[in-house]
């Protein structure tokens, strides 16, 4: 109903991973923070979703950033477009387009 609005769904679904992905297959306006995911699941989300729908958060202080961070660099070893992606294309591109919405 809100196509101009970029949703991020938290956790990547938390233990709902398994809904979010077609979740956000159907809504391409959505995209997954990856925070408190396991390697695993971050594995198939990229294989599943791309890599360009996921960005890198932290969920201080239940998960130290150090343990994400660590994950996404395991999972994105030998994929560098993917890993610059995650850590900080996606998110500046989400932001950037919030600055021009709102004429910044």
């Amino acid at each position: 109903e809100h196509r101009n609005v970029n949703f991020i769904l938290g956790h990547a679904g938390a233990r709902d991973v398994a809904d979010a992905i077609p979740f956000a297959r159907r809504h391409p306006n959505v995209s997954l923070g990856i925070h408190g995911q396991g390697i695993g699941q971050l594995d198939e989300l990229i294989d599943q979703l791309g890599a360009e729908r996921l960005l890198f958060g932290s969920d201080w202080p239940f998960y130290h950033v150090a343990a994400t961070l660590a994950k996404v660099l395991i999972v994105t070893e030998g994929r560098p477009e993917a890993r610059r992606s995650i850590l900080a294309g996606n998110a500046r591109r989400l932001l950037s387009g919030v600055r021009k919405r709102a004429g910044l």
